[in-house]
């Protein structure tokens, strides 16, 4: 009755809220309810619908383990994101490591003289491609190292030409000496 009472003082688009204890037949105690009351003019009409007050709290701790569980998943997910990321990284890096050292290697042995050492790398990456053009400049060194041994091996023939030439002269020159001497 005081829900009417209440419900025709209203005006268009006007609503009020009452929260009162009900007790249905059957029930050991009364239950808090909740009713959201509003007034149709054009036919007299109070409307109102209501709901027990324990069923909002009962959905309102569901709702709060939900999220609760969707915070631990969140959680979780997260974690699993980091460590998934650390290993992927932590042997990303290794990998690179390795295929740098490789490179370090080979330029130790180039600046021993070793030119027979090549890095063997078929990536598609940068490092495939350092590693290409790495083995055209130690080709390329090997190639002029040939080369200097070859023009060494003339300079060095022609050497042994003159100072034989040169000796040759020299004992001339002395047997003419002493012919002159005499």
């Amino acid at each position: 009755k005081e829900l009417v009472e209440k419900g025709v003082k209203l005006g268009p688009k006007e609503h009020i809220s009452i929260t009162y204890a009900w007790k249905n037949a059957g029930d050991a105690t009364a239950r808090d309810k909740i009713t959201r009351v509003a007034y149709f003019k054009q036919w007299d009409w109070v409307i109102g619908a209501g709901a027990y007050v324990d069923d909002f709290k009962e959905t309102h701790r569901m709702l709060d383990e939900g999220l609760s569980g969707m915070l631990v998943a969140f959680g979780i997910v997260t974690a699993l994101v980091v460590v998934g990321s650390f290993i992927f990284f932590f042997f990303f890096a290794s990998s690179l490591a390795r295929r740098l050292g490789r490179f370090v290697e080979v330029f130790k042995r180039l600046a021993k003289g070793d030119l027979t050492r090549k890095v063997s790398d078929k990536g598609k990456d940068e490092i495939g491609e350092l590693a290409t053009q790495l083995a055209v400049m130690v080709d390329s060194l090997a190639s002029m190292a040939v080369q200097l041994r070859s023009t060494s091996g003339s300079v060095s023939s022609g050497a042994r030409e003159i100072a034989a030439g040169s000796e040759d002269l020299s004992r001339r020159t002395q047997e003419q000496a002493a012919a002159l001497e005499e």
